[in-house]
């Protein structure tokens, strides 16, 4: 029984030799009373050293981080509080969450086409789902993050990749595949007298060698990354020393010096926040004290497993959890509980089994069918010996299996002709498809590109003019071309060709207008409460143009003088309507008594209203709020 299921894998920084000094620094400036956005620089530079050491006082900084004002505005700086966020739950063990934040940050990334900032994600979301089983996701994420980082990362880059890859060859058993890469990983980390690197390598291949019963080489490997270890001084690392030293020594059957090093080992990660390495820990202890014939601390020790399985979903864990309890209840004489562990260790080994080794499975199904087949000739050959009569029978059977078997040779030859002749038709249709969907976006690419020239020549109009109406017409003119210009762009960098996701398109839209009349957002507050649907082109284009005028309205009159205020939009589906409401806390406005410069405006929200069969109610007390509901419009 193997239960050694997993890899010292370094993905996080280290604090280095001789920082103590600067980091000191760091924390009197953050610890001083200077306003909180002086203390940004300050906060970043200490996160990028201690987010792995000191995850507790890393979440402070990042709740430190969200309270300066505009950071959730800057959406690069935003995804990088993510990125941290991540960081941290996986320092405290908490996998789910951290999972749950990395992949918001690749999203991010991959929307940005930022292909470094997926590689980073891609390699955290790959180990994570390496350390839970999930072997096919784990996969795909750690080949992509190696194909990024070879087209673009660094040196230092490449080796984490490379090491992330082989363990997760050492996680499938292709052991020669997975020495080659972490050699490859170690070489790199050598010439970059990268110790956190070098230690890292060692470690995982002591384990490589451990599997391979080659002791000798993995505990040569095992002290090097002690060594390395103890000079970093990370309690980190050297809980995954004495663990690993523990497993070589029960692999050798020498089962007391496995039980003082699973000892070290687990008080020092009761003394850290991460619950998988504590667990890891408890599955080594439990492991070794039922070789040891400690049955009853074997299954106390596997009992506390499960306390921490919703925080980390570890199914590795659970399994080997399971497979000890089953054991040693089993040997104790317990067969009810026995049974139940079993059962519950078939199912969790089943779930991995079915969901990454579908190759495996056909090739067991394979050597058993030839099994069945063996059989059945030798029963044959038994009955023609012993009855002629039989042997006729057989004969007979034979006969009709083989007009039986060229029958359905036929049936398949033709069968398979067909599916040829589909699968060529589905692949020129695929094609046909492909070249349409390229030509629609390009459509929209020109289209954007064009209305943005159109924006561009009426702001160069606007500045040759010196009538200040004149002037403030051509610039609603601007907005309304941008507006429909973010709608092509949408549907231009967007899979969906047939409609817009409103919720983005909003936001986008929202942004533009603040920026074009200067409005800080810290003086006028935007509340968004958007349902995420996704609106046909022939609904999104006269629905942008009638929130873009209401929303110009507000900011350029409910707010003179520098006045505060709360201009809330929020758009819902509700019983075959789409209800939209724009409202602000300022001076009033009256849609039907607005100014004649404003005239065309009120007639264009009119008529675009009309087009989309809705029903418009202006109310102006304590502000203004305008209410639309449209019987007319179509979801993509």
């Amino acid at each position: 029984m193997n239960l050694r299921i997993l890899t010292y894998f370094l993905l996080l920084p280290t604090v280095a030799l001789g920082q103590s000094v600067h980091l000191d620094s760091l924390k009197t400036i953050i610890s001083s009373n200077i306003p909180l956005t002086e203390k940004e620089e300050p906060i970043w530079k200490l996160l990028e050293e201690v987010s792995w050491t000191e995850p507790s006082f890393s979440m402070t900084l990042v709740d430190s981080l969200l309270a300066i004002p505009g950071i959730h505005q800057d959406s690069s700086k935003f995804m990088e509080v993510v990125r941290y966020q991540g960081k941290t739950q996986r320092a405290v063990g908490n996998y789910v969450n951290s999972l749950k934040k990395y992949q918001q940050h690749y999203d991010y990334h991959e929307r940005t086409k930022d292909t470094l900032g997926m590689a980073l994600s891609a390699s955290q979301i790959g180990i994570l789902n390496l350390f839970s089983g999930n072997m096919t996701i784990a996969q795909d994420y750690l080949l992509k993050s190696h194909a990024f980082y070879v087209a673009k990362g660094s040196q230092a880059d490449i080796a984490g990749a490379n090491n992330g890859l082989a363990s997760f060859y050492a996680d499938m058993g292709q052991n020669d595949k997975a020495i080659e890469r972490y050699k490859m990983a170690l070489k790199a980390y050598d010439l970059a007298k990268d110790t956190s690197g070098m230690a890292n390598v060692h470690a995982n291949l002591g384990l490589v060698y451990i599997d391979l019963k080659k002791y000798d080489e993995a505990e040569a490997n095992l002290r090097l990354q002690g060594k390395y270890d103890s000079i970093i001084g990370t309690n980190w690392g050297l809980g995954f020393y004495f663990d690993f030293m523990g497993y070589l020594y029960s692999e050798q059957a020498r089962y007391e010096e496995a039980y003082e090093n699973y000892n070290i080992a687990l008080k020092i990660r009761e003394g850290e926040q991460s619950h998988y390495n504590l667990d890891e820990s408890r599955v080594s202890l439990a492991n070794v004290m039922l070789k040891m014939g400690r049955y009853d601390e074997a299954i106390i020790e596997a009992e506390k497993i499960f306390e921490n399985k919703e925080k980390q979903q570890s199914l590795t864990h659970q399994q080997s959890a399971f497979e000890i309890l089953s054991e040693a209840y089993e040997i104790t004489g317990n067969y009810k509980k026995a049974f139940e562990n079993q059962k519950s260790y078939k199912m969790i080994s089943d779930s991995i089994y079915n969901r990454d080794h579908l190759g495996e499975i056909a090739e067991n199904d394979a050597k058993f069918n030839k099994v069945e087949q063996d059989n059945e000739i030798a029963l044959l050959n038994s009955e023609k010996m012993a009855s002629a009569k039989i042997l006729k029978q057989k004969n007979r059977t034979i006969v009709i299996g083989a007009i039986s078997l060229f029958l359905i040779s036929f049936l398949s030859f033709l069968l398979y002709r067909v599916l040829r002749k589909v699968n060529l038709q589905k692949s020129e249709l695929s094609l046909a498809l492909r070249d349409k969907d390229l030509l629609i976006k390009e459509i929209h690419h020109r289209v954007k590109n064009n209305l943005q020239l159109v924006s561009s020549l009426l702001s160069m109009q606007s500045r040759t003019i010196s009538d200040p109406s004149v002037s403030g017409a051509i610039e609603d003119g601007k907005s309304r071309v941008r507006s429909m210009a973010l709608i092509h762009n949408d549907l231009y960098q967007n899979e969906n060709l047939k409609g817009v996701n409103v919720k983005s398109y909003l936001d986008d839209l929202c942004t533009e207008l603040f920026n074009t009349y200067n409005i800080n957002p810290s003086r006028v507050e935007l509340e968004l409460d958007i349902d995420d649907i996704i609106l046909d082109i022939d609904t999104i284009v006269p629905l942008g143009l009638i929130i873009n005028e209401l929303i110009t309205n507000s900011l350029k009159y409910a707010f003179p003088d520098e006045r505060e205020g709360v201009l809330k939009i929020k758009l819902r589906t509700a019983e075959d309507q789409l209800m939209l409401t724009i409202s602000d806390d300022g001076i009033g406005y009256d849609i039907d008594s607005a100014g004649s410069n404003k005239s065309f405006g009120t007639k264009l929200i009119k008529a675009l209203t009309k087009q989309l069969k809705g029903d418009i109610s202006v109310v102006s007390e304590d502000g203004t709020r305008v209410e639309i509901a449209f019987k007319k419009f179509e979801l993509a």
